[in-house]
């Protein structure tokens, strides 16, 4: 499961996916004391606040490499290495960059069909995917360049955690809601299958438990019927 969830976050990552500018109008209304704008650096960032006093700002999120899974006492946490950069709604240079750690602790589960509610066990085909949300959001940054003097990074820290949360989270939630495939076999069924977390060996790992049923039609020689599903199919 690891090794199809890193090939799926190096697509997203490649794709651009996971990148995203942040504009004054996508912070809901009272979710930081002054909008998006330079108001809410005024004594964090005091030269920027002195270039353009509540001026609008935009920030572009950036991720640096595809996002990792990380396995500790909290449970199962997406972390992702990104970049801010802070800039005045209408120039084309960052004011200052941050860059660091944005981490979401996941919660990990099993759906079996596709679209509705979970089908009851056992299933008849190997429709199942891990799908999972995330929550609890953790953000650890560091000044990467300015060209509006001091930042005061503890603080600003506090702003951009509040934008993850509001702006970010919601995007890395749509994308996982997409799911990974489980291991699928044509003529297998998964019966009663779990999830766990697994610190055995060198690396941290989601482990699969499950019972399987073998479904015989599905093995015969021969074109297949038309109401078959195969993993081909449940999948594309």
């Amino acid at each position: 499961i690891n090794a199809e969830y890193m090939g799926e976050a190096e697509v997203l990552f490649r794709a651009g996916l996971l990148d995203t500018t942040v504009l004054p109008e996508d912070v809901p209304p009272g979710a930081l004391p002054t909008g998006l704008t330079t108001g809410l650096f005024m004594n964090t960032v005091p030269g920027l606040y002195s270039r353009c006093r509540d001026c609008p700002m935009k920030i572009k999120v950036a991720a640096r490499r595809p996002p990792q899974l990380v396995f500790s006492s909290l449970g199962v946490a997406a972390s992702v290495d990104v970049s801010l950069a802070f800039e005045l709604l209408l120039s084309p240079n960052p004011a200052f960059s941050l860059v660091g750690d944005f981490g979401a602790v996941l919660r990990p589960g099993i759906q079996f069909g596709g679209g509705g509610s979970p089908l009851s066990f056992p299933v008849t085909v190997s429709k199942a995917h891990v799908v999972a949300s995330a929550g609890n959001v953790s953000v650890a940054l560091a000044l990467n360049s300015t060209d509006v003097g001091h930042v005061d990074v503890d603080n600003v820290r506090g702003f951009a955690q509040v934008v993850l949360q509001y702006v970010l989270l919601p995007k890395i939630n749509k994308l996982l809601a997409r799911g990974i495939p489980l291991p699928c076999i044509d003529g297998v069924s998964l019966v009663n299958a779990s999830l766990s977390e697994s610190a055995a060996g060198p690396e941290a790992i989601l482990r699969l438990d499950t019972n399987f049923e073998l479904l015989p039609q599905l093995f015969l020689a021969g074109p297949l019927g038309p109401d078959a599903t195969t993993c081909s199919a449940l999948y594309m």
